[in-house]
């Protein structure tokens, strides 16, 4: 599972916090879901934790639900959550901070009781655990959970910071191993954060700096408040031959990938790579994609790099790295391909061929691939600007730039990679050092490898899975 995480300020104080502009290059990923009851909302605030925002979780005169959710992450066995709470008063009644999935029913949960105190349920509700002492309000907290899913052996620890971001909890709820939270197997694969269940009626409270992963304990937030959310993957923690799955294509340097499919005909191979020690290896079937992709975007500008190595030149137009808009009402944005000469081409939201390049690409030999595309006031008047180079070369075999692209005016959501689309290519190929960057203004330029860790600031633990470099 990717690291998520969102901080809420890329949004506007007062602005009512919509899921497809919820993310993006400062606040971190969108929400797949947000419900909200009857006069119920969910609101940028500036009363935050850190940076200018927070998220302002309001019930009203009617008792309902009031929540966002990331959805559909890879499934795991074992979860990490971290968020930050500010309650103004306690509620007049017990709510749930804090569900997790299986994708069918909740298999653990947490919540605060109207006398303060927290409480932890598995998927039959049974306790897990109370805490000693009242939440303090007036105050930001953090929360911090690990959650083991499992039917018969089922466990958690919940940490309470009451001092925000101290390394020390000032309390700490083990469970025993002896619990449901996993009554199908298939893991943990949705987190839903907000006020569920009764809270009482006119109640508000605050969130921030929210992250689920499966990489370990988060700590306080990150000290960089705010920058392009950068992504990148190397292929070389992998291990040589081993099949690529979502749950072993990251680790805290490297962005997990999120599949369209799974398994794939992917695997990391140390017989070609463009920097390092591994790269990915397509091996495509016919009338199948084979596409490795980071979705939660949410930017009307972004630029993508990768390294792609030829075995055989495509008998028809191949599609090898491409920009689209989200799930609802999906639309492959900017397309760039290798044609059936082996020459370089770009396609936009049309389907159409806007440009071909003079030169064809060799077989056995690197290329990095660059991508930019970046909404324009029109659905008619976007920029795509595409480039290939011999690996790290400065110098562009061909470029390409146009000013007048169709890219309707939906944001950026996905950055897709690989075979795209179900044609009959079935060539091997390969793929390394792959990065995309959100609020970009032109190419990424060429692989220098993944940055130092954040240095340690004093009474901060920085979180090893922010800023990655391209």
């Amino acid at each position: 599972m990717t690291i998520f995480r969102n901080n809420a300020n890329g949004g506007t104080h007062g602005v009512a916090v919509s899921y497809t502009a919820s993310g993006g290059a400062v606040s971190g990923d969108d929400w797949d879901f947000i419900a909200i009851g009857a006069n119920g909302s969910i609101t940028y605030a500036n009363s935050p934790a850190r940076g200018p925002l927070s998220y302002k979780m309001t019930v009203g005169a009617t008792v309902t639900d009031v929540k966002v959710e990331w959805q559909n992450f890879q499934p795991s066995t074992t979860v990490y959550v971290r968020f930050y709470v500010y309650l103004p008063t306690l509620p007049s009644a017990s709510f749930r901070f804090l569900e997790l999935s299986d994708g069918t029913q909740v298999v653990w949960s947490f919540g605060v009781r109207a006398d303060g105190r927290l409480s932890i349920r598995d998927t039959a509700s049974a306790s897990m655990g109370i805490s000693t002492s009242a939440l303090p309000v007036g105050r930001w907290l953090r929360l911090e959970a690990m959650v083991v899913s499992h039917a018969t052996t089922g466990s958690s620890v919940v940490k309470i910071f009451t001092e925000a971001d101290s390394p020390y909890p000032a309390e700490a709820l083990t469970s025993t191993s002896t619990f449901n939270t996993a009554p199908n197997g298939t893991g943990i694969s949705i987190a839903r954060f907000g006020i569920v269940g009764s809270a009482g009626a006119n109640y508000t409270y605050y969130l921030d700096d929210i992250t689920v992963s499966n990489e370990g304990w988060a700590g306080p937030a990150d000290p960089e408040l705010a920058g392009p959310l950068e992504l990148a993957n190397t292929a070389d923690f992998g291990s040589d031959g081993t099949s690529l799955t979502m749950a072993n294509s990251g680790n805290a340097s490297n962005r997990f990938f999120q599949a369209s499919s799974s398994p794939w005909q992917v695997s990391f191979s140390s017989v070609q790579k463009a920097h390092g020690t591994l790269s990915y290896l397509f091996q495509p079937v016919s009338g199948q994609e084979e596409i490795i992709r980071w979705r939660n975007l949410h930017t009307n500008a972004a630029a993508m790099r990768f390294y792609l190595y030829l075995t055989a030149i495509p008998g028809e137009i191949i599609t090898f790295g491409q920009f689209t808009t989200g799930s609802g009402g999906f639309v492959q944005l900017a397309w760039f391909a290798v044609n059936y000469n082996g020459r370089p081409c770009v396609l936009d939201s049309t389907g159409s061929v806007i440009w071909q390049a003079a030169t064809p690409l060799s077989v056995n030999t690197w290329y990095r691939i660059e991508l930019f595309a970046s909404l324009g006031g029109t659905a008619t008047s976007g920029t795509i600007q595409a480039a290939y180079y011999l690996l790290d070369s400065p110098t562009a075999i061909d470029t390409f730039t146009t000013s007048s692209a169709n890219l309707g005016t939906d944001p950026i959501a996905w950055a897709r990679f690989g075979k795209i689309g179900a044609t009959p290519y079935t060539a091997p190929f390969y793929i390394d050092d792959v990065g995309v960057v959100q609020n970009a203004s032109g190419f990424t330029g060429p692989y220098t490898g993944l940055p130092a860790q954040p240095p340690a600031l004093l009474g901060v633990i920085p979180h090893l899975g922010w800023g990655r470099e391209v």
